[in-house]
């Protein structure tokens, strides 16, 4: 069960703004949707996880007067804090700070983009999304600029579907809420120190062309052996009721069973 909310959310706002550096209005909408609340009993932020019916499967627990940190009991990981948008890109992130942060860092249409918060770096919430997303083309791993972060991000790619393309954004912090409190401090406001493509997208085969010019044009009595080469495209042409449909049904039937 969830923890029991509070009657308001002033706490929950205060050390999300104030301290984390979040766009209030940003905090305000999650605030409204329930999926940030601020818990009765000590205070804490709550961030829910929703499964497709709304129902919520999980909850992290962040403390706002010390660094206390904890999923509730039973809080299934594969139901994370996110938003989901109608495109098909996805920006995941180990923490819902981070992926808030990184959300007032590049606010611009943010709604229509797709953003998952993994409780840590298991793989569980990003193999769900993508089972139940399958109009997603690229994948963004926005994960800490560490060692565990790096790993993370190897390892979450190799489960990603090959025709997906995924690239590792890397904070120009150790995190995206370091960021966005010290963004003043960042050169040029480069807020991504590196950008690694991990894979590129499948490229479309080209489709062969035909050109006239390469068509051999054989008149003939009679389209059988040794008229007709096998290996080649061959283009049947006649008057309508000269049997050409007919004819390539057997040629058909031929190659299949090998029997002329």
């Amino acid at each position: 069960h969830l923890p029991l909310h509070n009657r308001t959310a002033d706490r929950a706002i205060q050390y999300l703004c104030e301290s984390r550096g979040l766009n209030k209005t940003l905090v305000e909408a999650f605030l409204l949707s329930g999926d940030i609340y601020e818990e009765a009993k000590r205070h804490n932020v709550v961030f829910v996880g929703r499964d497709r019916s709304g129902t919520p499967r999980y909850a992290h627990v962040r403390g706002t007067a010390d660094p206390f940190r904890q999923d509730i009991a039973g809080a299934d990981k594969s139901y994370p804090f996110r938003y989901e948008g109608n495109g098909n890109q996805l920006f995941v992130f180990e923490a819902p700070i981070d992926l808030l942060s990184f959300i007032c860092l590049y606010p611009q249409d943010w709604q229509k983009r797709n953003y998952l918060a993994l409780g840590g770096v298991s793989g569980k919430a990003l193999d769900r999304f993508l089972s139940e997303r399958k109009d997603t083309q690229k994948v963004f791993l926005c994960l800490d600029s560490d060692t565990a972060g790096s790993e993370a991000c190897t390892r979450l790619a190799q489960s990603i579907p090959g025709e997906i393309a995924v690239i590792r954004l890397v904070p120009a912090r150790k995190d995206w809420n370091d960021v966005l409190r010290q963004q003043g401090d960042i050169p040029s406001r480069k807020f991504i120190a590196e950008t690694i493509t991990l894979r590129e997208l499948p490229t479309a085969q080209p489709v062969p062309m035909l050109r006239m010019a390469d068509v051999e044009l054989t008149s003939v009595d009679w389209l059988w052996f040794p008229y007709i080469p096998f290996g080649k495209l061959t283009i049947i042409q006649g008057n309508p009721g000269e049997g050409k449909t007919y004819f390539a049904m057997r040629l058909a039937a031929a190659c299949t069973n090998r029997k002329p």
